[in-house]
This record gives structure tokens, sequence and C-alpha cells, in this order.
């Protein structure tokens, strides 16, 4: 009697499971639109010299592996994560 609710409670959880997406890497539309990262989504992968000229008063911050990086947040400002070989891995807002 007693492994019937056991039972399907495993199957509602298994059920639940499959409901989960994964989190957007980049973050959601609207904020990454703030900075202008959405417009540099397709450059992902890329060098960084192929990137066009930012526009007067946005801040661009270029983040290479082990640079340090602050903790604060601006909404408006645009992070490029790179690799060794200077290729965006990521933008953001930030």
């Amino acid at each position: 009697m007693r492994s019937l609710p056991i039972a399907s409670a495993l199957s509602l959880l298994a059920l639940l499971a499959g409901c989960v997406a994964p989190a957007p890497q980049q973050g959601p539309a609207g904020l990454l639109a703030r900075c202008g990262a959405d417009r540099l989504v397709p450059l992902i992968a890329g060098p960084v010299s192929a990137l066009p000229a930012q526009p007067a008063g946005r801040t661009l911050r270029l983040i290479r592996p082990g640079d340090p990086v602050t903790e604060d947040f601006s909404d408006t400002r645009l992070n490029l994560i790179l690799d060794a070989q200077d290729r965006i891995t990521a933008v953001s807002c930030g």
C-alpha cells in the first residue's frame, strides 16, 4: 500500500523536472537591449576586432581570462567576455 504514494510522488517529480527550462546564458532580452548587447549576440565566437564602433556615452568592458572584474553593476555597461585568442565568448550588461 505504501509504495503507491511513493511511486506517484516520484512520477510527479520526474514530470516536473522535464518542465524546467535552462536559464538563458545572456540574460533577458530587455536587459541586453539596455546596454546594446542584444546587437552583438551574432558576433559571439568571432574576433573582438569585428566589433562595430560603440556609441558615445556607452561604457565597454573587455574581460579576458584572468582579468580582475569589479562587482559593481551598471545596466548600461556592455561586457564582452573574451577567450585567450580574443574571440567573444559571451556578451552581457553590467
